[in-house]
């Protein structure tokens, strides 16, 4: 038989003319791929520990906002959406939710149901996990619980892309969508009025608030004296466009304890009326964005999920997550502005780096909150 016209080779043929649209859709992908990668190289990439002073500003004129007031006229509905996973960090976090309700500072808590994506936690415990989302949603007319159509996403990153189209198509002029992790464990309440004024009225495309465990956000922190050398240091080696943010906080559970301990002995010295202006990657453990960046996150979103999850599945937690077309690709490629508000300190317990470090120091941080006087927290 001619070894070029074999049975396998002639299915291989078969299958081929069978299937051009497929074809077709995957060379697409793969220019828009190559496209986009050539956008990102073009960005100036420093090497490991070159400063990241240069990624960002401290701008010179605070936010002129008094958080006494009453006034959030400038304001529409503003919406607190949870990828909702972990009851443990999530009771924690509840108590800021019935607060900010109160005040009529936000509209709408959504529970995003992530239960079933649970890292090392057994069927038990994600039955309890959702059961107890869903309670609350049960007690409280502002609590809904929400959820994304499994069978169009593949993996907890590629579902929690879903989130954001929904707030492209749900929010009116003036809304503000607060995107919080669900192990974001303090917050410092009396500045959240100010903060939801400052995106609305401001030109960002999206801000961060002052996050304790946060790679990028820690340097920063320690560059502006709030967190001294006996603590340690927080450097910041910039991603390349391979290479997640494998900062030496990013992958010690113990720094992130000890972090932790220092702000909760410290609490008014992480507080700063500063804004800075950052342009490079940075973790999206709080983040809001007004009504008028709502469409265009969503289409971001849309797009990197729709590229990687089919072209890169194997990189896609390291090259294109939520954080890194929002962030890197936005404000360096794109040119938006992003600012972290620094009058606005939030406490996030872990990263999953930090969780597969050392779970053991991981539950001993959610402890530590769980003990603080809430009284004394914000």
């Amino acid at each position: 038989m001619n070894g070029f016209d074999s049975p396998a080779l002639r299915r291989l043929r078969l299958k081929l003319a069978q299937q051009p649209v497929r074809l077709c859709c995957l060379a697409t992908a793969v220019v828009v791929t190559l496209l986009f990668t050539c956008q990102v190289i073009r960005v100036k990439i420093p090497p490991r520990g070159e400063d990241m002073k240069h990624h960002f500003t401290v701008l010179s004129s605070p936010h002129d906002c008094d958080s006494r007031s009453r006034e959030r006229d400038s304001v529409g509905s503003v919406f607190w959406t949870v990828l909702a996973g972990r009851r443990d960090r999530l009771e924690i976090q509840e108590k800021y939710w019935y607060e900010l309700h109160a005040q009529g500072l936000i509209t709408e808590v959504h529970l995003w149901d992530f239960t079933r994506h649970g890292y090392d936690l057994s069927e038990e415990e994600k039955r309890k996990n959702k059961e107890w989302i869903h309670q609350r949603e049960e007690a409280h007319e502002f609590i809904k619980v929400k959820t994304v159509d499994g069978s169009s996403c593949r993996g907890a990153q590629s579902c929690f892309m879903l989130v954001y189209a929904y707030y492209g198509d749900h929010t009116q002029p003036n809304d503000v969508v607060v995107k919080a992790d669900d192990d974001i464990v303090y917050v410092n309440a009396s500045e959240f009025r100010c903060f939801i004024r400052y995106v609305a009225e401001g030109d960002n495309f999206l801000v961060s608030a002052n996050v304790v465990n946060n790679a990028a956000i820690a340097h920063i922190q320690q560059e502006l004296g709030m967190i001294p050398a006996h603590v340690g240091t927080f450097e910041y080696d910039l991603p390349s466009f391979g290479d997640p943010m494998l900062s030496s906080l990013y992958m010690s559970a113990q720094k992130a304890q000890d972090l932790h301990k220092y702000f909760i002995g410290h609490q008014s010295q992480f507080y700063s009326d500063r804004l800075v202006q950052i342009q490079h990657r940075f973790s999206v453990n709080f983040i809001a964005y007004p009504h008028r960046s709502a469409r265009e996150v969503a289409a971001l979103t849309q797009w990197a999920l729709s590229v990687y999850s089919s072209v890169w599945r194997p990189w896609w937690n390291v090259v294109c997550p939520d954080e890194a077309v929002l962030t890197t690709y936005a404000s360096t490629v794109l040119k938006k502005k992003e600012t972290v508000y620094m009058r606005l300190v939030v406490a996030h317990a872990a990263r999953k780096g930090q969780y597969k470090n050392d779970k053991r120091k991981v539950k001993e941080i959610v402890q530590m909150y769980k003990n603080l006087d809430a009284g004394g927290s914000h």
